[in-house]
């Protein structure tokens, strides 16, 4: 039964709104699911970077265990980083003296 003010649609143009709207959905739900990731990962590597800085053994086990899972690319990327890290902390060493 029709109910006032619903457009006159065949069942199998209801069924594809519906199904536009649940892709529609779903595109969403990926999309924040990807801002999230990308979020918690700016999270952690600030935290990562910022221990790093003041932690004057944690770059050097970092760079093994980072050059063991990043791509030639993104050592090449990070190589600055970690070069200003080994950097602090050779500085750390010679004024602990």
């Amino acid at each position: 039964m029709r109910t006032p003010g619903t457009p006159n649609r065949s069942a199998d143009e209801r069924i594809e709104a519906l199904k536009r709207s649940i892709r529609a959905i779903e595109k969403k739900k990926r999309e924040e699911d990807r801002r999230r990731e990308t979020h918690q990962k700016v999270l952690l590597g600030a935290a990562m970077i910022a221990l790093a800085r003041n932690e004057p053994s944690l770059p050097a086990s970092m760079v093994g265990v980072l050059s063991a899972t990043l791509s030639e690319k993104d050592r090449e990327t990070v190589a600055p980083l970690f070069a200003s890290w080994q950097e602090a902390a050779a500085a750390n060493r010679d004024s602990d003296f």
